[in-house]
């Protein structure tokens, strides 16, 4: 594993199905910690903002929505909303040292902190070259999951391709750290905030820095040409562009404050989901982003790389490898294709205008009031496989309808056989 920068803000990212993920490999002490760092999503507001009035397009009350999904449960102690927000760095600091604890000097695993500049495969071994090393180092397995401009990506020859700009850039606003006033611990709770205007939209929302601390995070998408990703985060001074951008939309700006906030600009890029995860000889494995890199508009880039990691961890832990590991892991690429055409969908219809801003306007409406919302955020959320799924003997594997209503008969003749320690 290679992280080779740790930026200490960066982004907000929105936790649902990738906690109750790390939640089935994590004790409840370790999901507890976890949660202290977060602010619960208790629900999304959506508005638009029209020749100068603002009005409420959707309410979703996410709490309601998740309650009784088995797949987003976490512990039968732990009664928290399974959907959360968290500083991009923050989370990253937690899982890194969740993983130098759990290695315990065991053999075969390695957690290095350096920059991949070189990698090439023969059927038996990988090779590795890192920035600053003279020599390569060599592995039975290397999992790439370093992000969308991939190192480990780019040396494969038949990994390699170029990303897709979506003609959509984000601009964010990151507050200085602050103390939560009010019940503290798993208790932080908070809702997101949209509000749209003309060919752009605001979303808004406080993410957990430390188990005592928050920050705002506004993030105004709009579109822009084309220019780079910013894949290390850098900041700018680009506080007089996002004030210029949040009168568009008839936003919040009581948090965005020059000397007080980041200001950080991405462009937003995607992966074709053909593109191959696995090398020729199947000891070189694309993950997260370097596999499957999405549009943020549904918060599932950051989710769908930790289900990534926790299957391939199971799998590699009952000793897959090879053919097998890449098949059974690619059975993931229907779930994350889906969400990517969704995102890519969402984002231009979002920052649409005119008569496309106006089909926005009504399609959100719509999509609250029929309860539409509610089952794209949850088609999104539930992590896939489930957060009880084992590789052993297929268990907990996704499956069809007729097999789905089999199953159901099997459990009604003897529902005792389908229970387990719960």
């Amino acid at each position: 594993m290679y992280e080779p920068k740790l930026k200490p803000l960066g982004g907000g990212i929105q936790l649902n199905g990738g906690l109750a993920t790390l939640a089935s490999v994590l004790s409840s002490s370790e999901i507890k910690e976890l949660l202290s760092l977060c602010v619960g999503m208790s629900g999304v507001i959506s508005n638009t903002y029209v020749e100068g009035n603002m009005s409420e397009l959707l309410r979703l009350d996410v709490e309601k929505a998740m309650s009784g999904i088995q797949d987003l449960r976490l512990r039968g102690d732990i009664t928290c909303v399974s959907s959360v927000t968290i500083l991009r760095g923050t989370l990253l600091k937690f899982l890194i040292e969740k993983c130098e604890e759990k290695k315990g000097g065991g053999e075969g695993f390695e957690l290095k902190r350096d920059k991949v500049v070189g990698v090439e495969a023969t059927a038996s071994k990988v090779f590795i070259k890192c920035d600053g090393s003279s020599g390569t180092s060599a592995y039975d397995l290397v999992l790439g999951c370093d992000g969308l401009s991939s190192s480990v990506k780019l040396s494969i020859p038949e990994l390699r391709s170029s990303s897709i700009y979506s003609g959509l850039r984000i601009l964010y606003s990151v507050s200085d750290p602050y103390e939560w006033e009010g019940e503290g611990g798993l208790g932080r709770k908070k809702e997101l905030r949209q509000f749209f205007g003309e060919g752009c939209y605001q979303l808004k929302g406080t993410y957990g820095f430390d188990s005592s601390r928050v920050c705002d995070m506004s993030a105004i998408v709009y579109r822009g040409g084309k220019r780079g990703e910013n894949v290390g985060w850098e900041e700018g001074g680009l506080y007089e562009d996002f004030v210029r951008k949040i009168g568009l939309v008839g936003g919040v700006r009581e948090d965005v404050d020059e000397s007080g906030s980041k200001f950080i600009e991405l462009g937003v890029y995607f992966h074709n989901p053909f593109n191959r995860w696995s090398n020729k000889f199947n000891n070189v494995i694309l993950a997260g982003d370097a596999a499957h890199a999405m549009p943020p508009f549904l918060g599932q880039g950051g989710n769908q790389g930790m289900q990534d990691g926790v299957m391939l961890g199971k799998m590699i832990g009952e000793g897959v490898e090879g053919e097998m590991l890449a098949k059974e892991f690619g059975r993931r690429w229907r779930k994350t294709t889906l969400i990517t055409a969704k995102s890519v969908f969402l984002g231009y219809l979002e920052t649409g205008e005119g008569k496309v801003g106006k089909f926005r306007d009504g399609f959100f409406k719509f999509a609250g009031q029929v309860g539409l919302a509610k089952k794209v955020f949850l088609d999104g959320a539930k992590p896939f496989p489930g957060v009880r799924w084992e590789w052993a003997g297929g268990e907990g594997r996704e499956i069809g309808l007729v097999e789905n209503f089999k199953l159901g008969l099997e459990v009604l003749k003897d529902p005792a056989r389908f229970m387990d320690d719960e």
